[in-house]
């Protein structure tokens, strides 16, 4: 059997230009910290975004029409991004939604920004982080309880 692998290659180049274009729009880089275009962060926004292709490319479509609307001759620029997605929240909010989503959460999960902000570029276990003891009490009543259940 073989794995299907989700990658950047769901992407024509022109599209893989735009999500990386909208992508530093949202997250640019400054104070030492990437821009959310980065090749490793947009790789994974790339990824992510696989799942969700046929929004995306309806989304893009629609950006590219509206930046046309807007006067913008060629390829969208960064200075062109900001009205156009105003406009695509409306009628694309899926595609927006999604879009979010996919680049804050790629973001946050690549290890420089985690630094960047003083965090520990690790899974929070095996080192473990401090979890308060709990109540167990609290599960008294459901214990207590008669099955409910239909015994197979």
């Amino acid at each position: 059997m073989t794995a299907i692998i989700s990658s950047d290659a769901q992407f024509s180049t022109d599209e893989r230009a735009a999500l990386g274009l909208l992508s530093d729009w949202m997250i640019p880089a400054g104070d030492g910290m990437p821009s959310a275009a980065d090749p490793e962060i947009l790789a994974r926004v790339l990824s992510t975004l696989a799942t969700h292709r046929a929004v995306v490319i309806d989304g893009l479509q629609k950006l590219q029409q509206l930046a046309h609307d807007a006067g913008v001759g060629g390829p969208l620029q960064l200075q062109d991004a900001s009205g156009v997605v105003d406009a695509l929240k409306g009628s694309h909010g899926q595609f927006v939604s999604v879009l979010q989503s996919a680049v804050a959460a790629s973001y946050y999960r690549d290890d420089r920004v985690l630094r960047g902000l003083g965090l520990a570029a690790r899974a929070p276990y095996p080192e473990g982080n401090p979890v308060p003891d709990t109540d167990w009490s609290l599960l008294d009543p459901v214990r207590s309880r008669a099955p409910f259940y239909r015994q197979v």
